[in-house]
C-alpha cells in the first residue's frame, strides 16, 4: 500500500489526477483497499484539476470503503464543489464533515457572493 500512497500523492502534487484515479481503480481490480492516504491524495488531487464530481465520488467511496474521511479530504472536496459552483454539494459536504476548521469555513463564504 505504502507504493501507492507515494504514486498518489506523487501524482497530486503535479497535478495529474487523472493518474490518482488510474492508481485507485487498479488497486480495486487487484482488491487492495485504498488507504486514507491514497484517498486523500486523490480528492486533492481532483480539486487541483476542478473536478468537484470525482472529489465528491471520491469522498463518499471513502466511507464505503470504511475508511473515515479527514479534515484535509472533506476541505478538498468542499473547494472543488464551491469552486466549481456547486453550492448544494458543497453545504452537503460541509455538514457531513466530522470537524470544520478555518479551511472549510473559507471554502464556503468565499464564494458566497456568486451563490443565489
Amino acid at each position: 500500500v505504502r507504493c501507492y500512497d507515494a504514486s498518489i500523492s506523487s501524482f497530486e502534487k503535479s497535478g495529474r489526477w487523472q493518474l490518482t484515479l488510474e492508481i485507485l481503480n487498479f488497486m480495486n481490480e487487484m482488491i487492495v483497499a485504498p488507504g486514507l492516504v491514497c484517498c486523500t491524495a486523490a480528492i486533492c488531487a481532483s480539486q487541483k484539476g476542478r473536478c468537484w464530481l470525482n472529489a465528491s465520488a471520491l469522498l463518499h467511496r471513502m466511507n464505503l470503503n470504511i475508511v473515515v474521511p479527514n479534515h484535509i479530504g472533506f476541505n478538498a472536496a468542499i473547494r472543488a464543489s464551491s469552486e466549481c459552483q456547486q453550492w448544494e454539494r458543497a453545504m452537503c459536504m460541509f455538514d457531513a464533515a466530522p470537524r470544520n476548521d478555518l479551511m472549510s469555513y473559507s471554502h464556503i463564504v468565499v464564494n458566497t457572493d456568486e451563490w443565489e
